[in-house]
């Protein structure tokens, strides 16, 4: 176990790295990782953050850098969902609302002013928001008629493309990645916009017959279940994470060989991932 420049983010407050899964404190139904800090939600409502608070993205005033351990935080609302991006935090409130910090100079923070937050900040809509997730510095909210907006760096052309999009009733499933989006519809087919240099939005399919059911996105990299319950893998593969066996990138969607095993649900992280699958 070897010290780095930690920023308390796994909430233990302890400094240094940990390299199995341990208790921390307090009892969370909803938690989100970001760059080097972490969020969470009780059963109650109550918003917990821990790790590097150097933008404000945990929303304690500039005083505060980092902390150690889940340090509840001055959102009185009910918090129903927390999203953390790279350096900016977003918390969907039970009214249908968002409370924001953190960095807001690429527009990340759902609104007009492009200035960070460092402590919370209402942003209201003409419509309740259902759903938040971030990318680095991007953002996405969900709308309870099905419809969706994105806010923020626009570098790949990700966010133009997203709000284009008009034709919601066929959404299924939207992911954001570190620099790119990828959309699945009702009929099983996915299309992607944003950064493409590891092949992360090729989402074509061999094959015409392979529909896919659920999504994941990591940073770079992809990863997609089929309605068999085969998985598809493509995009940044520097660390093994599109799971085939070698660390090239993956231009395309490839299918991932299991032992006779069925995929029930599929989980993109940084750079790794997870395939739940049924013996």
């Amino acid at each position: 176990m070897k010290t780095l420049d930690f920023k308390g983010q796994c909430g233990d407050n302890q400094k240094q790295d940990l390299c199995e899964f341990k208790k921390v404190q307090g009892c969370f139904i909803d938690v989100s990782a970001g760059w080097d800090f972490s969020l969470a939600i009780n059963e109650n409502g109550e918003a917990f953050g821990c790790g590097s608070n150097s933008f404000g993205q945990l929303g304690l005033g500039d005083r505060v850098k980092n902390v150690c351990e889940f340090t509840k935080l001055d959102i009185p609302e009910k918090v129903i969902k927390v999203s953390a991006g790279m350096r900016h935090s977003l918390f969907l409130l039970a009214d249908g609302t968002l409370k924001v910090c953190g960095s807001g100079k690429k527009g990340q923070l759902c609104d007009l002013e492009k200035s960070n937050q460092e402590f919370p900040k209402n942003v209201k809509f003409d419509k309740k928001a259902i759903g938040v997730k971030t990318g680095q510095n991007f953002s996405l909210v969900e709308f309870e008629d099905g419809s969706f907006k994105a806010f923020g760096d626009d570098k790949y052309n990700q966010v133009t493309k997203i709000n284009e999009f008009c034709d919601y009733s066929q959404v299924k499933q939207i992911e954001l990645g570190w620099s790119h989006a990828v959309i699945l519809f009702k009929d099983g087919q996915l299309k992607a916009f944003g950064r493409n240099d590891y092949g992360q939005t090729s989402c074509t399919l061999a094959s015409d017959n392979v529909k896919i059911s659920q999504i994941s996105s990591g940073y770079e990299h992809c990863l997609a279940q089929s309605d068999n319950q085969e998985l598809y893998s493509w995009g940044w593969n520097e660390h093994g994470n599109c799971g085939i066996g070698h660390t090239d990138n993956v231009l395309t969607p490839t299918k991932v060989i299991f032992e006779k095993n069925a995929v029930v649900k599929c989980v993109a992280g940084s750079g790794h991932s997870f395939a739940l699958v049924r013996n």
